[in-house]
């Protein structure tokens, strides 16, 4: 279905600002929202340096129990005595906790799009990509427990490729 987000004819500032306004009409109440600024600097970079590039990436598209506050907020936890301890804020000094965020891939692709002039982009959860392109079932235990299967259910895989490699 349509995502209500802008297409490729606006600029990527356009879109941010688009998909900030179709975002607080669904979070009602929300005020704080995280970008991902990062994402779009190394975008940049990596066609700066590779514009010929295809990559792969994985991340989560789903944290549980995130106690810090916005959409797309990360989860910032210690672990201490066997025991995970969850932040309420990414304040903490450098090197007490992991930060993991979120990844909304349909705003990802959309920004590598913009940035990459049309690159060729698809993200799919893990368990599919593994299906997909892997061999599935190869990391099974005797007991029918697959890590590379079961586990992180909540990541995708994200692949793209810019203009001038599909073309070739």
């Amino acid at each position: 279905g349509d995502s209500g987000l802008p297409g490729p004819s606006v600029g990527w500032v356009g879109k941010m600002a688009l998909a900030a306004r179709w975002l607080s009409a669904k979070v009602r109440g929300e005020e704080v929202f995280w970008i991902p600024t990062g994402a779009l600097e190394a975008f940049r970079a990596l066609r700066a340096a590779l514009p010929r590039h295809s990559m792969i990436a994985a991340d989560f598209d789903a944290l549980p129990d995130v106690v810090v506050a916005g959409h797309g907020a990360p989860l910032v936890s210690t672990t201490q005595h066997g025991a995970n301890i969850d932040h309420a804020t990414y304040l903490v000094p450098p090197g007490e906790a992991d930060i993991f965020f979120p990844v909304n891939f349909d705003a990802i692709s959309a920004l590598y799009q913009d940035v990459s002039n049309g690159a060729r982009v698809e993200h799919m959860a893990s368990r599919s990509f593994i299906g997909e392109h892997g061999t599935p079932f190869a990391t099974r235990c005797r007991d029918g427990y697959d890590p590379m299967l079961d586990d992180f259910t909540n990541t995708r895989v994200f692949v793209g490729e810019a203009p001038n490699v599909m073309n070739e």
